[in-house]
């Protein structure tokens, strides 16, 4: 379903896994227990860091050191490359066989707007792997597609046949049905902007927050992602926006509410949380990304990555935090992903805006 699993070599042979066969630790509790399922990415599943460091008991922790007046659980469904259409699939999973009291959204903004939009997950014009995924029909519902290669359909053979004309007759299947997918989507209609709009000084992605704790102003980023196609981190913040960056939006917070419509049926609350880190600040110093393939540039506004739910009909789901500091809270600066600080104080800010909302009771 679209995993991947990232692990450090010193990670390699830790194999625990919970019952559904995704890295924490067994889902075990009892009726008096207060149960929160933590659901996510690579941000939730931790692959990079030690099993102690997993946001589930770093959660649990501070609860125990908040003195919660009950005793709190926390599990996660988690891996690396997920974005709500594989995490919808995996909590509707969990709960044919365990229960939850509270299910919290790990929101990850430059992974899951383009993520949920494409039936492989790649950020480069040449398909990753397939996954099921959903796309909105024309009434606006979800449509979940479990089979990406529908070979037994007619209309899918068509497409197939034009995204051969259109690639050449060598391509492989991943890349037939991704084509096959894209032409399904609304255009990526982005309008490229001027030299004289975006900064002159020039910064690859890999180096973005190197530039950004140097003291570097507004800068124009060079990435090698496609982003004609909106397979990119930087939609759905390009200025003006595409119609194709419109349907990610449309289609990720389609997907956020009927996570939150299964969470409801299980008598559970639903909440979707986005801790800002470092990487938001370095973000927010971005004014222009430049396609290093045809050497275009494109205007974005990354100032607030969060605003698009926050400001959206899911606001009273929203929580957000503030994580940024002095002290560096990612891993380093090309890998992004929260340290062991960075994720005792979201996860510490997260359990104390539950019980001040009242949630743990």
């Amino acid at each position: 379903m679209g995993r991947e699993r990232i692990q450090e070599p010193e990670n390699f042979s830790d194999k625990r896994v919970n019952q559904l066969g995704l890295r924490g630790r067994p889902i075990q509790y009892v009726d008096s227990d207060y149960v929160i399922l933590l659901v996510g990415d690579s941000f939730i599943e931790a692959g990079v860091q030690p099993f102690a460091d997993m946001p589930e008991q770093i959660l649990e922790d501070a609860f125990r050191q908040r003195h919660a007046t009950r005793n709190v659980r926390v599990f996660s469904i988690a891996a690396a490359g997920w974005a709500q259409d594989q995490e919808l699939v995996w909590l509707k999973h969990y709960f044919q066989g365990y229960r939850a009291d509270l299910v919290v959204n790990f929101f990850t903004p430059v992974n899951d707007y383009w993520e949920n939009s494409f039936i492989d997950r790649s950020t480069s014009p040449h398909a990753g792997p397939l996954k099921p995924t959903y796309r909105l029909a024309a009434d606006g519902k979800l449509e979940f597609v479990a089979d990406p290669s529908s070979p037994f359909k007619i209309l899918e053979l068509v497409r197939r046949s034009l995204a051969r004309i259109k690639a050449g007759s060598n391509i492989s299947l991943e890349n037939i049905y991704m084509h096959a997918w894209n032409d399904t989507l609304p255009q990526s209609n982005l309008v490229p902007a001027a030299r004289s709009d975006c900064p002159n000084l020039e910064v690859l992605q890999a180096d973005l927050v190197t530039a950004f704790r140097s003291g570097e102003g507004k800068i124009t980023v060079v990435t090698s992602e496609d982003v004609p196609a909106g397979r990119t981190h930087y939609s759905p913040f390009m200025i003006p926006r595409s119609d194709r960056e419109a349907y990610q939006i449309a289609l990720t917070h389609r997907l956020l509410a009927e996570m939150q419509r299964t969470v409801a049926s299980r008598g559970a609350d639903f909440r979707v949380f986005y801790p800002r880190s470092d990487i938001d600040l370095a973000l927010q110093n971005v004014a222009c990304v430049k396609d290093e393939a045809y050497g275009r540039l494109y205007r974005v506004d990354m100032r607030d990555l969060f605003e698009l739910v926050s400001t959206s009909e899911l606001a009273e789901l929203a929580i957000s935090v503030d994580v940024a500091s002095s002290t560096p809270t990612i891993l380093s600066d090309q890998d992004w992903h929260l340290n062991r600080a960075g994720n005792e104080k979201a996860m510490g800010e997260l359990a104390d805006a539950l019980m001040r909302a009242g949630k743990i009771k």
